[in-house]
């Protein structure tokens, strides 16, 4: 952005706080942003339908010229490049309201007049008149340049701007352009021809916010990106080092925005990934913000980089929006503040009302004055906030309802300060009830009046009648469709159905502009069905059939569903009235005919939620195989970088996707239904052809209406349709041994040595199915899963079970990951049942992703999340397991080509994490754009791909982002301590600009010889009186190593050892017999030397010694009587530590029969406690028992290694 606007945004006048209700009427001029804000001009375009919050929120353009108004020149001063001949030519006769004189310049080019307005100035027209007679004004002279400029500028400091070319012809010129608004105006001759006769110069301002060209002749502005940079090859959006990927829809776009300030500027909102801008009026979007969605939008008029979002946690505001990629030092946190935050939820972005209406709005009499509306929070805070800044500080209006769901905002036009609040009755998505009704405050929000308990979903103001008010209302009380129609002519205390001339039940959203108010329906059909209602009619036409031939779609990859469908938001274009936007599911459209015809305009806008990846295991491949949430499975080329194929194999979500490098062309997909069910209903599907076409099981559902079709059909990046022919039903049918048969896939995995075997857990059951022809029949694995405490385990059926829960190597091994119904688990196959996983946890965890080398048999990767979390590894099966990781983790991907490489979406760090030497090291890649980490990856080439909930998916180059630069070397190192044999050493932490510091290694003498994980360490086993230098570097992530820090020299010191060891701790017995005590106890330091024995106490005197560090037994104790011991520790030079805690045990009665030597039968430790077994004789029975139970737990035991 130019320094011109930093600095009038810099002087933007008033108090930055909320001005309450002392403020009446806002003033008739106010200057901001570096531009005036006439009231009364800005009410102008109100009524020829410019201003955006009039008229409902977005912006329009009429259908006639607006009124213009010739600016006051009586403060113009002008000034020239020459003047021919003598001052009777002299530039102020250009301005002098005579008409016969005029300024004429020298001959040739590069001749100009230049016009000081005296302050800034909104205009769009400039009109230059030819010299006239006093007597008849007749033209004195025709005299014009063949071609010549407008230019602007803000202030003498700043360069030209040219804002039209044009060439001379006629006894006046007009040129039009779009809206300026600045203090210096010059027109410059470019051509080299003579004779150049002004008679008098004027400027207009066409009443119009958004400039003056007359309807089907507009004059738009090149537009300028602003957006990051793009990838050459598919023109997609580069945030940082990640690349989106071209799909090209998904999700629900729920409103649209432009803006007077700059035609080409649009915004748009949707429900799971954010907002988006475009700078080319609607040809290509990118994401603003942090990437979460927001429920309402507005745009500043005066200025396209002045927005407020309404999101689930607040209010946003930026006056920088249009620089978050303009400089790389500046950071979301540098242009966006958040003046309202709040715990509990604050706005639905994704809930039932997602595409009806607005949450905020703005004042088109007063563009400072803004209201925003939340949910009720569970407490008795009113729902509504002031802003009288523009958004920059907001105000808890005390006087507003409180427990009420937001709905919809509008200002009335006709009565400045007037606003009025819609709230909806219930949330389908959350179960949540809230008090509905229709709220109007005629004082700038400080009071409040509840008009009716009758609420629509949203509502627009008529654009020429006082009173009259237009909604669309749900009669299901909350479930998100409007099927009626109403009016209300007073001001929205009554409303009364006003359906003469519709049809149907889907009416969708509303748009108004002056002379007409439109409404759009949701009707299933191709296009987007519209009603007109023109000025003083009191019945609806049709406007737009909706047909196949209303919309071209040829653009996108999808005809299934329609291609418009629920339409959610119309916004019309700030300069061109034929020029309107449409959001929809799914996607963006625009009409240069006034909605006559739709054409896709989506690109950039990247919304799906994605289930799962899995890459095509040859590795000459670039195919990487997607399941997508609502939109079935996609094939991506290109190592993930573009969309290649779109299929619908089944239902609506495509949890997981799975392939065996065994045939690369077999894919199988498990489908799941949204949760209208319980359990949820799916589908396994397969293709034999690498996703080109699918066939499905038999359906057997209990309702018979959800039966599925037997034949699929899907579309071609060309758009042609492709898929099974009718006479090709599908040749398989899914068997399951248990019921039910058609429970959603919630674990799916290929054997990588056989493409036939497959195995597959379904949700709520507690059992997993295995195929080994290909899926045409199925066995029920015998043994049920672990689950926790007395609950059975089972596979966790979630809404959106992103995670594979199961997964199976080439030695058939298998680990399941049922996420919260249970623990992480091997599959014993010769003993026919699942095992527990001996994960040593510090706390509790659940297993969320579960993840299999292909490459070698055994290896499996699970992740967990919860309390603990963590990354590990096993490869045995499942019997033992190594830590990679502490991080709560979400997604896991091992490389196939290189299975060295993973990456890991870290909860911790809310960015994917690498690691290329199996785990060791970890790189922090740079923070994905949306959400910080991802829900599922793959490694394609050189490639990771990541899907992120909401945001489709992001790919970035694993050489660009190996970091290979070592961190900076560790500074002010130092010794705070030593003894004759130790060194103590500290040193300031290292920050690593590209990855985290790892590690520090310690060197002493020019050698390594220790690691720490902290900034402090304590070097051991130094000679007395011995010197020695110490340094210090750094290891970052990737494996660099930093230069050496500074070197500090230390001598230990000399002397014998007089420092006893620590005290033995945590004294304890764990078993007793009747004539001996076993003793444990945590061992004891000693940093001088070394600990050489422990002394063990009996009632007060020394009974024994010992030199094992941490246990002994006491022998030759009498039965049935109590003792009271301690434990110290002695070190090798003699010196005896402090007595441990003091314990009192009783030995056992009843002596038995036993041999008195005090061992076992067998002189073995049979129950594992670390002493020998003790049999005393008494029950030989009971002894051999023992001995059975631990032979078994040695087998058991073996089998666990």
């Amino acid at each position: 952005m130019g320094n011109k606007k930093a600095e009038a945004r810099s002087t933007r006048s008033g108090s930055a706080s909320d001005a309450g209700s002392d403020r009446d009427e806002p003033s008739r001029s106010t200057t901001l942003a570096g531009r005036n804000w006439d009231r009364r001009r800005f009410m102008r375009s109100v009524v020829a339908g410019t201003a955006a919050a009039a008229l409902g929120g977005v912006s329009a353009s009429g259908t006639a010229a607006a009124e213009e108004i010739q600016l006051d020149r009586s403060k113009w001063v002008a000034s020239a490049s020459s003047t021919y001949e003598d001052a009777g030519y002299d530039p102020s006769n250009a301005i002098d309201g005579q008409n016969a004189t005029h300024w004429r310049p020298d001959d040739g080019a590069d001749e100009w007049i230049e016009i000081d307005l005296g302050a800034p100035e909104s205009f769009y027209k400039v009109e230059m008149v030819a010299p006239r007679s006093e007597t008849d004004d007749n033209p004195l002279f025709n005299q014009w340049p063949d071609e010549y400029e407008v230019q602007v500028r803000s202030d003498t400091s700043e360069q030209w701007r040219t804002v039209a070319t044009a060439s001379g012809n006629n006894h006046t010129e007009s040129v039009r352009f779009s809206t300026q608004t600045e203090r210096y105006l010059r027109v410059y001759k470019t051509s080299d021809d003579n004779n150049w006769s002004l008679g008098e110069l004027f400027a207009y301002d066409g009443g119009s916010a958004g400039g003056g060209p007359t309807p089907g002749t507009p004059t738009r502005p090149d537009p300028t990106y602003e957006g990051p940079p793009t990838d050459p090859e598919t023109g997609m959006a580069q945030y940082g080092r990640w690349t989106h990927s071209l799909i090209g829809a998904g999700g629900y776009v729920t409103g649209i925005y432009t803006t007077e300030a700059n035609p080409n500027v649009v915004y748009h909102r949707n429900d799971v990934s954010g907002t988006y801008r475009s700078d080319d009026a609607g040809e290509f979007w990118y994401q603003v913000h942090d990437g979460y969605p927001a429920r309402g939008v507005s745009v500043d008029p005066r200025d396209e980089d002045d927005i407020v979002l309404v999101k689930r946690d607040g209010i946003y505001h930026s006056s920088r929006a249009g620089e978050n990629y303009q400089d790389p030092d500046l950071s979301v946190e540098d242009l966006w503040s958040h003046p309202v935050e709040r715990e509990t939820e604050f706005a639905k972005p994704n809930g039932t009302f997602r595409g009806c209406g607005n949450v905020v709005a703005r004042d088109p009499n007063d563009p400072d004055l803004l209201v925003a509306g939340a949910i009720a929070g569970g407490n008795d805070v009113p729902c509504l906030y002031r802003s009288t800044d523009g958004g920059a500080t907001w105000t808890n209006l005390a006087g507003s309802p409180s427990g009420i769901q937001t709905a919809d905002v509008r200002f009335d036009p006709f009565n400045p300060g007037t606003v009025y609040v819609a709230s909806q009755p219930e949330n389908r998505t959350s179960g949540q009830s809230f008090e509905a009704g229709l709220w109007r405050s005629t004082d700038r929000g400080e009071t409040w009046e509840k008009l009716t308990d009758d609420a629509p979903v949203e509502f627009r103001f008529d654009p020429d009648t006082d009173s009259y008010l237009y909604g669309t209302f749900d009669p299901s009380g909350g479930n998100g469709s409007a099927g009626t129609v109403k009016r209300s002519v007073d001001g929205g205390e009554t409303w009364d159905e006003f359906t003469q001339g519709l049809s149907g039940d889907a009416f969708e959203t509303m748009a108004v502009r002056p002379g007409e108010v439109f409404v759009f329906s949701g009707e299933s059909g191709y296009g987007a069905k519209t009603w007109r209602l023109e000025t003083g009619n009191s019945s609806w036409a049709t406007y737009n059939d909706g047909g196949e031939d209303t919309v071209d779609d040829s653009e996108w990859w999808d005809r299934e569903p329609a291609a418009i469908a629920d339409p959610s938001a119309v916004a019309f274009d700030a300069l061109d009235p034929d020029q309107w936007y449409m959001t929809a599911a799914y996607a963006i459209y625009r009409s240069t005919d006034a909605g006559k015809q739709w054409e896709y305009s989506a690109k950039g806008n990247e919304e799906m939620v994605g289930m799962s990846l899995a890459a095509d295991p040859d590795p000459e491949s670039d195919i990487v195989h997607a399941g997508i949430a609502d939109l079935q499975y996609f094939r991506l080329g290109k190592d993930g970088r573009e969309l290649d194929v779109h299929r619908v194999p089944d239902l609506m979500m495509n949890q997981r996707v799975a392939v065996s490098p065994d045939d690369p062309s077999r894919v199988y997909v498990g489908s799941a239904n949204y949760a209208t069910y319980n359990p949820a209903m799916g589908k396994i599907c397969i293709s034999h052809d690498t996703g080109d076409t699918w066939a499905r099981a038999g359906v057997t559902y209990d309702n018979d209406d959800a039966e599925g079709v037997d034949e699929v059909e899907g579309t071609g990046a060309d758009g042609e349709p492709t898929g099974l022919p009718a006479d090709n039903a599908p040749w398989w049918d899914l068997a399951f041994a248990g019921p039910p048969p058609t429970r959603c896939p919630v674990g799916l995995s290929a054997d990588p040595t056989d493409a036939d075997h497959v195995v597959a857990g379904l949700a709520t059951d507690s059992i997993a199915y295995e195929s080994t022809d290909g899926g045409k029949t199925w066995t029920a694995l015998p043994g049920t899963l672990v689950g926790y405490g007395d609950q059975p385990g089972e596979f966790w059926q979630v809404f959106f079970a992103k995670g594979n829960q199961l997964a199976i190597s080439g030695d058939g091994s298998m680990i399941a990951a049922p996420k919260i119904r249970g623990p992480a688990q091997y599959y014993d196959r010769e003993a026919a049942q699942w095992t527990e996983a001996g994960i040593p946890f510090d706390g509790f965890a659940n297993p969320f992703h579960v993840e299999r080398d292909p490459n070698t048999d055994g290896r499996f990767i699970v992740s967990f999340i919860d309390a603990v979390g963590g990354l590990y590894e096993t490869r045995d099966g499942g019997e033992t397991w190594t830590k990679l990781l502490a991080d709560n983790s979400y997604a896991v991907a091992i490389d196939q080509q290189h299975p060295d490489r993973i990456a890991v979406a870290s909860i911790d760090e809310k960015a994917i994490l690498l690691s290329i030497d199996g785990g060791t090291n970890w790189t922090r890649l740079e923070q994905l754009p949306y959400l910080g980490y991802g829900d599922n990856m793959a490694f394609s080439g050189d490639r990771l791909v990541v899907g992120v909930a909401g945001s489709s998916y992001y790919t970035t180059d694993i050489s660009d982002v190996l970091d290979t630069s070592p961190p900076p070397a560790p500074t002010a190192l130092r010794s705070p301590g030593h003894t004759s044999t130790t060194v103590d050493l500290a040193w300031d932490a290292v920050t690593d600009p590209e990855t985290s510091v790892a590690r520090y290694d310690i060197y002493v003498d020019g050698t390594k010889q220790q690691e720490s994980r902290d900034t402090t360490a304590t070097v051991s086993g130094l000679a007395e009186s011995s010197t020695h230098e110490f340094a210090v570097t750094a290891v970052d992530a990737a494996g660099n190593e930093s230069p050496k820090s500074n070197a500090v020299t230390v001598t230990t010191d000399s002397g014998a050892d007089t420092t006893p060891p620590t005290a033995p701790a945590n004294l304890r017995s764990p078993k007793q017999t009747h004539h001996s005590v076993h003793l444990n106890w945590d061992a004891s330091q000693d940093r001088e030397s070394s600990v050489d024995r422990y002394n063990v106490s009996v009632d007060g005197s020394k009974r024994t010694e010992t030199d094992d560090a941490d246990r002994t037994p006491v022998n030759g104790l009498e039965s049935d009587t109590e003792y009271e011991f301690f434990v110290t520790a002695v070190d090798a030079t003699g010196n005896e530590s402090d007595e441990s805690n003091r314990i009192t045990v009783r030995t056992t009665g009843h002596p038995g029969r036993g041999d008195g030597s005090g061992k076992g039968a067998d002189g073995n430790d049979e129950d594992g406690d670390g002493y020998e077994d003790d049999h005393d004789g008494a029950d030989e029975e009971e002894a051999r028992q023992d001995r059975r139970e631990a032979r078994n737990n040695r087998r058991a035991g073996g089998r666990q290694r």
